[in-house]
């Protein structure tokens, strides 16, 4: 277990550490983390699932912000990092 949480709970602390918006998401982060408790303790394998993934979407979003974009010629964007 410790394993697979210390890598992530690493990476989550130098993501959030200092960061203004994090203390704005804080609610957010609290209800997205009941809604995961909540369905697997219903067994409901699918809303755990989907909302496991909402959760997850949202934090890749938010570390996608994160950096810096520039623009390539034709227009897309492209990540730096």
């Amino acid at each position: 277990f410790v394993l697979v949480t210390s890598p992530v709970s690493s990476l989550l602390r130098r993501l959030y550490v200092d960061q203004p918006k994090y203390l704005a998401l804080q609610d957010v982060i609290l209800d997205e983390h009941q809604a995961i408790v909540a369905a697997i303790r219903a067994m409901d394998s699918a809303e755990a699932t989907n909302a496991i993934l909402r959760h997850l979407g949202r934090v890749a979003q938010y570390i996608g912000q994160g950096k810096p974009k520039a623009r390539r010629a034709s227009g897309k964007v492209k990540q730096r990092g």
